[in-house]
């Protein structure tokens, strides 16, 4: 199978995070304003874009400025991709796909309602090292305000989604 470099995003209300993978080897990742992530996807050497999307999470959950934002924003970077003429798709957490893509928490951890924690720690044992630690730290590791984030381990668990579906099957027998 010849592997594609997948731009896997998680976006958010001012930074979003990224990570570039090709197979299971992390070529970059990072942390950003959101106008330079715009500026990434549209201006980056890589063959599929997925981004994070966000679903309803039912009635009693109120949906603030901020959720809206993101929703907004995942639609643009999901655009900005298919304008520069590039494979893309939005993934969902707790949802599949407009694509078939099983939902993220679902085809990592076996079950739609599983913990972030939990994704984090399926992401941490298929990228041995991908972590580290403070002192040492792996290309997902992030620490905002002195506290350690999942930005960077969330945009590789869409990546590690993403190569689990039929439609990357089908972009690598190309």
């Amino acid at each position: 199978m010849n592997h594609k470099i997948i731009l896997g995003i998680d976006p958010g209300t001012e930074k979003s995070a990224y990570v570039f993978m090709i197979g299971l080897k992390i070529i970059k990742a990072g942390y950003v304003e959101n106008s330079l992530m715009l500026y990434r996807v549209q201006d980056s050497n890589y063959d599929i874009c997925a981004v994070e999307g966000v679903r309803s999470f039912g009635k009693k959950v109120p949906k603030g400025n901020t959720t809206l934002i993101t929703c907004e924003f995942a639609g643009i970077l999901y655009q900005a991709a298919r304008s520069m003429g590039k494979a893309a798709s939005i993934l969902y957490p707790n949802t599949s796909s407009a694509e078939g893509i099983r939902c993220i928490r679902a085809y990592l951890c076996g079950k739609v309602n599983s913990t972030k924690g939990e994704v984090k720690k399926v992401v941490k044992l298929a990228l041995p090292g991908c972590w580290g630690e403070k002192r040492k730290q792996g290309p997902l590791y992030l620490e905002v305000d002195g506290k350690q984030k999942d930005h960077k381990i969330r945009a590789a668990a869409v990546v590690l989604t993403y190569q689990g579906s039929e439609q990357y099957q089908k972009e690598c027998m190309k």
